[in-house]
């Protein structure tokens, strides 16, 4: 058999397929990180403290927003080697929340009084949303945790 026949072969739209089923199998997927799955619950715990918090006094925005920055840091990062697009989008929208709020003290020139109620309207509407998502994230990974793997079988 020359290349010429070999080329007739795999130009040939009416050849027989030759691949295997095998071939369309999906590989295994990526294991459920214990990790995730706690740094989702403190991340709940973090965003029911900081309403909380600025509820009580706005000040303590100070705190809680950098923790909830650097925080989102580290899930968004645990979330992307996971393979967790909601908890990594969960991570990032921490960090983008605290600037977009630092931002909008600053633009408004608010001082703590004037930022109190707008703020926290703000942060109860993004915690309405990043309490939801955080659940269903961690479902997620519990539902991944404990699925039977390819490997098992």
């Amino acid at each position: 058999m020359n290349w010429s026949d070999v080329a007739k072969m795999v130009l040939n739209p009416y050849a027989p397929t030759v691949t295997t089923p095998e071939a369309y199998a999906t590989g295994p997927t990526q294991p459920s990180s214990k990790t995730l799955r706690v740094l989702l619950l403190l991340h709940l715990v973090l965003v029911a403290g900081g309403v909380a918090g600025a509820e009580y006094d706005i000040e303590s925005i100070m705190i809680s927003g950098g923790l909830l920055a650097v925080f989102g840091i580290v899930l968004s990062i645990i979330a992307h080697r996971s393979g967790n697009l909601i908890a990594m989008l969960l991570g990032l929208s921490s960090i983008i929340f605290v600037i977009a709020i630092l931002v909008l003290i600053n633009v408004m020139q608010w001082d703590p009084r004037e930022a109190d109620r707008p703020v926290c309207i703000l942060i109860w509407v993004y915690a309405s949303a990043a309490v939801p998502a955080t659940i269903f994230s961690v479902k997620m990974e519990n539902a991944r945790a404990f699925m039977p793997s390819e490997m098992e079988s």
